[in-house]
């Protein structure tokens, strides 16, 4: 089924570009970014969002067209939407019975914000054109379509992400055909005991046949025990312990099985010791803000009531976090970044302050524009009962 609906529309109208978990809004005149972002996102990995970003700002902040950009964050049970507004284009989204707009007219850089547990959503071009076909709407589950406005359907936020992979099938034993028992392995049969073939019992009587080699080095003469001669002394039995060898019967060659065994272990407490220990792989740091949200820290994070990105580069382009409808916090409050596997924390000259709340620790308010770093499960006070709290995922 597909992820979404929309209207067409004629030249006039926006560029849409539909892919797994990800929508792009895009002004008509940056088809070659639309193409772009399209045969990029495909197979990114995880990593759509940031590729759309930095085809729309490749050009600078001046040259980026007009946009919406949508991305599901999580698993499709938590329903989570990111949205990305600029220009000409408005948003409304549907998040725990909560509709809210995201309005892209009139903003100088973007807007963005997160939402939890989205059930609707609607993008709308400002002004809208008008449609080409008769039709209300007409599903798209992955290309590049001219629109007047895309909303969801019905899928759309169930099929975020893609299925998990099936577990392989298990094989039911009586699927398996019984083997033939004519045929055994090479396995099987060096398991088996080899049973040695009898003693041959010896005859006191017998004599050799006239086979043999006798011929070379005469008759081979046979006594019984009464046949032996009485002047020659019966060996005297050596006492010898049981598992040891005999004192002269070691050649300094052969390895006895002690020898083995001892040699054996010393080699597995080598091994042992000369493995190195295990390394975890580090956890993914996260900010978890009031509602219960989460952004991943995975670049810079510029949190306020209307967040800006003044400056655009790269792989450096800040994720700006919106706290609407308060006005204790400022447009631009704080900014949050990764460095050396530790999270600073910077206030960015905020009317009201930023206080930070570590673990065991008394509250301190932050000196404005000075990076501080901070621990994991430090709180962090942008005032008006809204803070954020530092978290990892291991």
């Amino acid at each position: 089924m597909s992820q979404f609906r929309y209207r067409p529309a004629g030249a006039s109208g926006w560029l849409a570009v539909a892919s797994p978990g990800r929508l792009l809004v895009v002004q008509p005149d940056a088809v070659q970014i639309a193409v772009s972002v399209f045969d990029r996102g495909r197979d990114s990995s995880g990593q759509g969002f940031q590729l759309a970003l930095d085809e729309l700002t490749r050009g600078g902040l001046s040259a980026t067209p007009s946009f919406a950009l949508l991305e599901w964050l999580g698993s499709s049970g938590e329903r989570a939407l990111r949205v990305i507004v600029r220009g000409g284009v408005k948003v409304t989204v549907t998040a725990a019975g909560v509709e809210s707009t995201l309005d892209g007219t009139g903003v100088s850089t973007w807007t963005e914000q997160s939402f939890a547990q989205v059930t609707a959503f609607e993008a709308v071009v400002v002004p809208e054109p008008d449609s080409t076909v008769d039709a209300s709407w007409l599903p798209i589950d992955s290309g590049v379509v001219a629109v007047s406005r895309v909303a969801s359907t019905d899928t759309a936020l169930s099929a975020s992400r893609p299925a998990p992979i099936a577990a392989e099938a298990q094989v039911s034993p009586a699927a398996v055909p019984a083997a033939d028992a004519s045929e055994v392995s090479e396995v099987t049969r060096s398991d088996n005991p080899v049973v040695p073939d009898p003693a041959p019992t010896l005859d006191s009587n017998a004599r050799p046949t006239d086979e043999g080699y006798d011929y070379h080095f005469g008759e081979t003469m046979y006594r019984t025990a009464s046949e032996g001669s009485a002047g020659e002394p019966e060996p005297k039995p050596v006492d010898q312990p049981v598992g040891e060898a005999p004192a002269g019967d070691h050649d300094g060659m052969t390895i006895m099985s002690d020898d083995i065994r001892k040699l054996r272990g010393n080699r597995k407490a080598k091994t042992a010791d000369a493995a190195p220990p295990p390394v975890e792989a580090p956890g993914q740091l996260y900010l978890e803000l009031s509602t219960g949200a989460r952004e991943p820290l995975t670049q810079p994070v510029v949190v306020g009531r209307a967040p800006t990105a003044s400056k655009v580069s790269g792989s450096a382009l800040p994720r700006l976090v919106t706290i609407p409808g308060d006005k204790d916090i400022s447009r631009n409050h704080a900014q949050f970044a990764v460095e050396g596997g530790t999270v600073v924390v910077t206030d960015l000259h905020s009317r009201n302050g930023t206080v930070v709340i570590m673990p065991g620790k008394a509250p301190q308010q932050l000196r404005q524009g000075e990076p501080t770093a901070v621990i994991l499960g430090t709180v962090i006070d942008l005032g008006g009962g809204v803070t954020l709290t530092v978290g990892e995922e291991s």
